[in-house]
């Protein structure tokens, strides 16, 4: 995939539109509905997906980083959709030092009144330890470019005050919250991983050679 692509991000947001109509209407002393107009924004944004192992001697920590872009972008929403464009120019990146990562972040993220939904696939290559001069016999960054990462989840909640909160209003700002408000939330999340590597995870100068693992999966 060209490294070009990897620089872009597109986000699209269904909303639940029809659960505005299912569950009735909210109060407006509390939040204002914007809907039939358009809502634009400009915005900066960096998505990371990154793995920490813990040890017991926290010297030993093992905390890597994909070398991510800082993307500046604009969106803007109507009703029930929203799209979010950016991308990683050159003068907001200059950390060559800590290595080159591929990636495809993939987000898809449905508000309604009641329910929230977001789904999440995540697939990135090549990561540096964040600790500079870590695993390395000089002051620069421990690189993995072989070290892989993928995920892929779901997160759901049902909001029982949604008369007076809007979710609405802090992530797409199609709505405002005029009043402070607070509710009791139940949900579930799950997510499953994989992380592979052509050699041991663990970097020889900080870890016995005895210790060697390079692929792991996660629930």
């Amino acid at each position: 995939m060209p490294a070009a692509f990897l620089k872009w991000q597109v986000l699209i947001l269904f909303l639940l539109g029809f659960s505005d109509i299912t569950f009735g209407q909210n109060d407006t002393s509390y939040y204002e509905s914007y809907t039939s107009q358009i809502t634009g924004r400009f915005y900066f944004s960096q998505k990371y997906t990154s793995l920490i192992i813990d040890h017991e001697n926290d010297q030993l920590d093992l905390k890597y980083r994909p070398n991510t872009t800082l993307n500046m972008g604009v969106g803007a929403s109507y009703d029930w959709f929203t799209l979010n464009l950016a991308y990683g120019f050159g003068f907001l990146n200059q950390d060559e030092e800590k290595g080159k990562t591929n990636y495809l972040d993939l987000q898809a993220h449905l508000y309604g009144q009641k329910l929230n939904l977001d789904l999440f696939g995540e697939f990135y290559k090549g990561f540096y330890l964040s600790q500079k001069g870590k695993a390395v016999n000089d002051d620069s960054y421990y690189q993995r470019p072989d070290l892989k990462v993928t995920e892929l989840g779901a997160s759901v909640q049902y909001i029982f005050n949604d008369e007076k909160i809007s979710f609405k209003a802090a992530s797409i700002q199609t709505q405002r919250q005029k009043k402070s408000a607070g509710s009791l939330l139940i949900g579930a999340e799950l997510y499953f991983g994989i992380v592979k590597s052509d050699s041991s995870i663990f970097p020889s100068l900080v870890f016995a050679d005895s210790l060697r693992l390079n692929q792991a999966n996660f629930i």
